[in-house]
Order: C-alpha cells, then structure tokens, then sequence
C-alpha cells in the first residue's frame, strides 16, 4: 500500500511539472560554444563562437607574415579561401568544443601592398594569386602597376583584382579611373568590355582580362554566361559603342596594342508572335539526331510531358531581311529547328540562330535563296549537312565559341595562329605555303637572313590532309604588290595540288583559335562546309566527354612556334619508314580533277595583286621511292603551267626536293632539325635562280 501511495504522488507531480513547462510556451533552442584555441601564427578576432544546435561556426583566420594554414583538429571541420584568408567552417555543431588549428611555415612569403587611390597589404607564398577586394563604387580600375598578369572583376561597386604568381614583396600602384587601363608594361594586353545595355550574370566572369603575350592580338570571352539582356542575344564585341567600328565574335581577336575597350553587340530577337513551335521534353532533343533510339518530332511531341520542357521551332511568318532566332518562346528554351520551318523567305538575307540551340534539321531553311549570312554558336549538338538545302547556301558564317577550344594544342589548330603573323606583318614579305612538309622542312628565320632583310620570310605551312584552298583564299587577301607567295604542295596530297577542295572537320578545328577568320571566307567557293561543319561538332562533343578530357584555353596554342611561324620542336633525323615509302598522287587522278584549271585560277588572283608567285615541292623521302610515279605527276604539273600560261615560277624539279632518309625526323615528309636547315639553304638557291 505504501508503495502505491508514493508512486500517485510521483505522477501527480510529473504532471505538475509537465503543465509548468507547457505553460511557459516553446522549449528554448539549445546553444553550443565552439572555441578556436590560441595557436602560434594563427590569428583570428573571435575565437569564441555560440550556435544553435545544428548550425555552422564560422571562423574567419589570417597568418602571420610566412605562414599559412597547416592541419585542423576536429571533426566535420571544412575550409574555404578568401581574399584575406582561410575561413574555418565547423560544420552542424551538436555540442560544445573545442578546434584546434596549426599554422604551416610557406616555403617562401612576400608581402604584396597597394599604393594610390588604396592602401591595402597582404601576404601570399612564392607563386600564388594575391587577390583584394576594393571598393571603387561607381567607378573602376583604370591603372594597376603590376608587370606581371593580373585579372579585374567589376561587381556591382567593387573591384576583385588579382595579381598573378607573385615572386617578390611588391609595392603596386592602383588607382581609380575610366576608359580603358593605362600605363600597362611592355607585353600586356588589356580588353576592357562594356556591356552596352545588358547586365552582368550573376557570378559573370572578368569584365576585364589582360594577359601576357607576344602577340598584341589577343581573344575575347567566348560564351554569353557573364552579360544578360531580356529580348536580346549577344553576338559579338565592337570597337565602338553604336556597332559602327570592328566587329569581333565572341572567343575571336582583336588588335590590342596595349589596352582596348570592346562593346558588347545585341541583336533583337524577332517578335515570338512570329513563330510556331511544338513542346517536347526538353531531355528527349537528342532522339531527333541520335544514331540509336532515333525518334520523330511527332513521336516525341506524343511522348508524356515529364521534366523540364522545349520548343522546337516548325513555322515561321517573318518577312524581315533579318530574322534573329529567340532563345525562348511560351518560357521555354528553343533547342530545336524542325524540318521546312523557316522556308521560302525570299526577302530573307540573315538569321541569327540562338545560344543554346541543339539540333537543326534538313531542310529547315531550304527554300530561302537569298539568304546570304547567318550567325552560329558552336554549342550546337546536331545541324544537318542540308539544313540549307542542297541548291544554295549561305555564303558567309560568324561562329561564335561558347565552348572552350579544344585542338589549340595538336598541330592542326594552328592555321588561325599562323594567319596572325601575317595580320600583323610588315612588308614586303615572302610567304612559304604548304603542308606540314613545309612546317618541318623549312626554317623562315634562316630564310630570311639569308636574303639579308630583303623580306619578312613566313612559315604558312601547318596540314596537307585537309583543304588547301581556303587557306590560300586567306593568305590571299593578305599580300600586296612587292609581297612573294610560293607554294610548295605534298605530291602526296591531293588538297595540297588544289585536286579537291572540300571542307572537313579540320577546316574549323583548324580556325577555333579565331573563328572571324571564317567569316573573310567566301563558303560558296568550297563543297561540303556544312557536312564538315557537323563532323567538327560532333568531333568535338565525344572529344569533350572523354574521361581524359582536360580543359584548354586559348593560351595553350601558343608554343609551337616561332616569330615567322617555324616549328619550335628539336627533331633528330634518321627516320626508318619500315617498307612505307612515299606515295605520289596518281597523275590520272590530278588530271581528272582538273586541278591545273583551279591552280591557274588560284595563282593568277594572287598575281593580280602585283605578287611574285612561285612554285616548288615540300620534301620527300627517298628511300623506296616509286620515281616514275612521281616523274609522271610533276611532268603533268610542268606540262599544264607552259599550255596553260599560269603566272607562276616553278623552282624546282622532283630530284630537288628528294632526300635521303637520314634527313627525315617521324614521317617521310617531316624533316628533322638538320634536314630543315639543309633543304631550307637548297631552296634559297632555287628561290635566287628562279629570280625570287
């Protein structure tokens, strides 16, 4: 009885107590205390920090001059840089605790300080970034005295400015202005980018990049994912702000002798009451082109609406001479063109496709005659070879890079570093064009000592397996009279004699470090641009989801070459061509295709520019050589420049550019380092003979 008695008094007051609790309203949040001990060199203003339970302490830590973080003691413990340091993150705080931090010596520490409109220091190690955030308000960085690279983010009133690979202590004047960036040291170029109406994405990139290169031609931002404008899509800078001055696409160059203010370009979309458009699922795009599952438009419009949507566009009543794509109608991305859905426009002259665009089907421009010029970003996934029908095309392209370069490094994304040199030369000049024969066999720099001055000596040679004629077309435009072009095909290649002159991938794999130069080119003079164009898209997507894959950037093309475009690589000879010898273009095959009638054409528009044109042959292997062969081939060359009375010097004979095989570095055209400096003597004799 006892027992019972004192257990009701126990629950009458536990239901006193619950009633008391109850009745003071909800239970408070529990707090915790983290503590960031005292440690030598670690320097932090709040080391004590209170959280309720499952939030984050944050610590904000800076080191002692040569010291930087070193190891953290603790769990659920997380770091994240600064501009002024590490901050410490102490991740779902369940109780009270104690962090500790060790500071780390850094192999070598300078202190980096900022004189001018600012008074700012910090320290960084041997090689790193030294960044700061300064506020300039409604105004911007216009001068910063650092001869190394440095990179400018303008965000709202503050200047992120980043110094690059710091090796010294360094005092830096900064200071405030407008316009373009001043007082800049030798070698750097600056591009400053005015969005001209838009506004800055958030988390946009650099406004303002400047980089250091011996070239004063340097790229723009490719991409539109830093500027914004509602209606609008962005297609290019210009050198002035009402459009009137050079136009540059995105990802393209532009002359920078020093610094260079660019305006972003805007075209209007044109009104979305003008357009028909079915929805799909937006993930669904791919079926239309994939070799695999392959699906219609009809059987994916059919499909349930699941996920995020898309239009594809499949009507069009437009009748401007200019019709600009929009990136979305009813609120949905535009990721398709369908079949016949902008036809028989006849007043139509140019279409500007969308960012983001994925497919574009056959014939879905393929009645619009006068349709001259579009403008493409290569985002693209799939465009049909016939998206423009099979009768007519457009006859000059913009692309614009929204996806980083990717062939910059191989040796045959090289044309559009090379057609640079001449950009940018001085006259007279003297051009040595070819394949990669020419590239590995003759050496411009020795060339042009030898003739004393006399010319600017250029090695144009990069690729003999892919379209010769639109590089000549482009080396064209950029001779004058007094300048000397001498052309020295593979016998092996048939692009190289101006045999074919299709387009392939490597045509625009070959430009990607400066896509405008597509647009000097007339495409109506070539076959199958759009077929290439495709095969390069395509190319160019399995080469970026490859495991292996490591993003590039446009700086990466740089290092092959010289000043006057020779090839910097030491090559050791004596190359063994193992039963392969060199196989000559079959003369049957050179006479079908009429090519004597295309170097006539080629030669003689070269000529009218008051240009010297010569003649001769890129260096083969001897060994195992087939002479007859080449015998028959080079006697149809000669025989067709007498009766057809072309305005051009032959230099030399087959036997001239024969050599043996210990002159030879990889390949039975690629010379090595001491073949080139033999040949390249040779041909200045020809050259000098043949009165060049």
């Amino acid at each position: 009885m006892r027992i019972r008695k004192y257990t009701k008094i126990a629950l009458a007051l536990a239901l006193v107590l619950a009633c008391l609790c109850g009745c003071g309203g909800e239970k408070p949040e529990r707090q915790f205390r983290v503590v960031l001990t005292e440690t030598e060199h670690v320097l932090c203003e709040e080391r004590v920090k209170t959280v309720s339970s499952g939030g984050d302490a944050v610590f904000s830590l800076t080191f002692d001059r040569g010291y930087g973080l070193g190891s953290v003691d603790g769990r659920d413990c997380r770091t994240v840089e600064t501009e002024r340091g590490v901050d410490l993150i102490v991740e779902n705080v369940r109780y009270s605790r104690t962090i500790e931090v060790e500071a780390r010596e850094l192999p070598a520490s300078f202190e980096v300080a900022l004189t001018g409109d600012f008074d700012e220091r910090l320290f960084c190690a041997e090689g790193e970034n030294a960044v700061f955030a300064l506020e300039t308000g409604t105004g911007r960085l216009a001068e910063v005295g650092y001869a190394g690279g440095f990179e400018i983010r303008e965000e709202g009133g503050t200047s992120y400015l980043t110094l690059k690979k710091v090796d010294s202590d360094l005092s830096v004047k900064v200071e405030r202005g407008s316009g373009a960036l001043k007082n800049l040291f030798p070698g750097q170029r600056a591009v400053r980018y005015e969005l001209n109406g838009g506004t800055l994405r958030e988390g946009g990139e650099a406004l303002t990049v400047v980089t250091l290169r011996d070239q004063p031609r340097v790229n723009t931002l490719r991409g539109t994912n830093y500027a914004e404008r509602e209606g609008y899509t962005l297609v290019g800078w210009n050198s002035k702000e009402d459009g009137s001055g050079e136009h540059i696409g995105l990802g393209s160059r532009v002359f920078a002798p020093s610094a260079v203010t660019l305006y972003a370009e805007w075209a209007a979309w044109s009104p979305e009451s003008s357009f028909i458009y079915a929805e799909i699922n937006a993930s669904r795009v791919g079926a239309l082109y994939a070799e695999e599952d392959k699906r219609t438009l009809d059987e994916l419009i059919a499909e349930p609406a699941e996920g995020e949507r898309a239009a594809v566009i499949t009507g069009c009543t437009c009748e401007d001479e200019e019709i600009v794509l929009p990136e979305t109608l009813g609120g949905l991305p535009v990721l398709g063109i369908a079949a016949n859905a902008i036809t028989y426009r006849h007043s139509l002259k140019k279409i500007v496709f969308p960012v983001g665009l994925k497919y574009v089907a056959s014939l879905a421009f393929g009645y619009d005659r006068a349709l001259s010029e579009v403008v493409l970003f290569d985002d693209l996934e799939y465009f049909s070879p016939t998206a423009f029908g099979v009768e007519a095309s457009p006859s000059k392209l913009h692309l614009n890079a929204v996806l980083p370069p990717v062939y910059g490094t191989i040796e045959n994304g090289q044309v559009a570093n090379k057609i640079e040199l001449l950009l940018l030369s001085s006259e007279p000049k003297l051009v040595l064009f070819g394949g990669c024969g020419v590239w590995y066999g003759v050496n411009a720099a020795q060339l042009e000592a030898a003739y004393g001055g006399k010319y600017e000596v250029y090695n144009m040679g990069v690729i003999g397996g892919t379209c010769a004629l639109y590089q000549i077309d482009l080396i064209r435009e950029l001779l004058h009279a007094g300048d000397v072009f001498v052309h020295m095909p593979e016998l092996a290649s048939p692009y190289q004699l101006l045999a074919q002159t299709q387009f392939d991938s490597r045509v625009f794999l070959s430009l990607e470090a400066d896509f405008d130069l597509l647009a000097r080119l007339d495409l109506n003079s070539y076959t199958d641009v759009w077929s290439g164009f495709e095969s390069y898209l395509s190319g160019k997507r399995v080469s970026m989801s490859a495991d292996d894959y490591v993003e590039h950037t446009y700086e990466d093309s740089l290092g092959y070459m010289g000043k006057r475009g020779d090839l910097l690589l030491e090559r050791p000879g004596h190359f063994e061509n193992e039963g392969k010898p060199y196989t000559f273009f079959g003369a049957a095959d050179f006479r079908g295709y009429r090519a004597i009638e295309t170097m006539k054409t080629v030669y003689s528009g070269i000529a009218a520019r008051g240009v010297k044109v010569g003649f001769g042959y890129a260096p083969i292997n001897g060994d195992g050589l087939n002479r007859l062969d080449g015998a028959a081939l080079t006697s149809l060359i000669e025989e067709g420049f007498a009766s057809q009375e072309i305005p051009a010097r032959i230099v030399m004979g087959l036997d001239d550019c024969i050599l043996d095989k210990a002159a030879f570095y990889d390949t039975n055209y690629h010379l090595s380092t001491d073949g080139a400096r033999y040949f390249t003597d040779q041909l200045f004799m020809y050259l000098q003979a043949a009165g060049i």
